[in-house]
């Protein structure tokens, strides 16, 4: 794995600044570097909730010799921009952030670029894709729903509509103080205590982690992305023949690589059915001893699946 250092940049998104680490190594550490008289293809990396782009670090260190690398931390999240407001987590906002980034590092139709997102990165990629395909050299999406799949699920298929209780929580005006009154750390071993114990995540990162949560406001502008969403979850589920057809907004176009963790609690395989129907260029990996935080719990495999993809497009 490379030594690469991590670089900070601040970047200017739609409206908000945006923190961005960028890998940096012997190759050199500006944007318009090349790689033996090539562009150095770039790769975007977007994170999950209620993460950063320190989730990504070990995926930074091991693409950098090739490639140019770069994690933002979502708007909200971290040392980027906090706005208060639901209102400015919409995602026409999240996906102009994204090309905002995508422009500032490079990004052309002459020069596309590779989106990777997981959770809530992953379906900004997906709207994202959707958007621009002509920047997109291609998509990988880790335990990311897409929308409108997704959408269905959640009113049709009794298990994800159970399995999606949780939406409900989170967008609820109460969670902070339940958060708060639980415990940050606590609510921070509920989701990564296992990948701590394991080493994937250390306990320098836990701190800063924390800190970060500590912020004023910082817990409302995460649980923003939830309130700005429109996947609300209904009291029942419905007949599939009362939920109107998805139009084709959300097609995507490039190459898409979608990896799914199996063992998932709360985004079910179910999500992947259907998929080709708007994603004719699809591949799927399934990862049968991995769940919805399968970036840390199979840091090696999906490198190694990223390696191959990447190369091959």
């Amino acid at each position: 794995m490379s030594l690469a250092e991590i670089h900070h940049d601040y970047v200017q998104g739609s409206q908000v600044r945006l923190h961005v680490a960028r890998a940096c190594n012997k190759n050199g550490d500006s944007p318009t570097k090349t790689v033996v008289g090539k562009p150095r293809k770039l790769i975007i990396f977007l994170h999950g909730f209620p993460e950063s782009w320190v989730s990504w670090r070990p995926y930074l260190h091991a693409l950098s010799d090739e490639y140019l690398v770069v994690a933002p931390d979502n708007r909200g999240f971290n040392e980027s921009s906090q706005p208060a407001s639901p209102a400015d987590y919409q995602m026409p906002l999240i996906v102009a952030d994204i090309h905002a980034l995508a422009i500032y590092y490079g990004a052309t139709e002459a020069t596309p670029f590779t989106l990777i997102g997981h959770d809530w990165g992953g379906i900004a990629a997906w709207h994202f894709t959707a958007r621009y395909p002509k920047l997109m050299k291609s998509l990988v999406t880790l335990n990311a729903p897409h929308p409108d799949i997704f959408e269905r699920a959640i009113y049709t298929d009794p298990a994800q509509h159970a399995a999606s209780q949780y939406i409900n929580r989170l967008r609820d005006p109460g969670c902070e103080a339940r958060l708060q009154a639980i415990g940050l750390e606590t609510f921070w071993m509920s989701l990564f205590g296992p990948h701590l114990a394991r080493g994937a995540i250390s306990i320098t990162d836990k701190e800063n982690q924390l800190r970060a949560w500590s912020r004023p406001g910082a817990i409302t502008a995460m649980l923003n992305w939830y309130r700005a969403s429109t996947h609300g979850v209904p009291d029942e589920i419905a007949s599939a023949a009362t939920v109107a057809e998805p139009g084709p907004a959300l097609k995507i176009l490039v190459p898409t690589l979608v990896v799914w963790g199996m063992q998932d609690p709360l985004l079910l395989p179910c999500l992947l059915d259907g998929l080709d129907q708007y994603v004719p260029q699809l591949t799927i990996e399934r990862i049968s001893n991995a769940g919805h935080g399968l970036i840390h719990e199979q840091p090696e495999q999906i490198i190694k699946l990223l390696r191959a993809w990447i190369l091959q497009h």
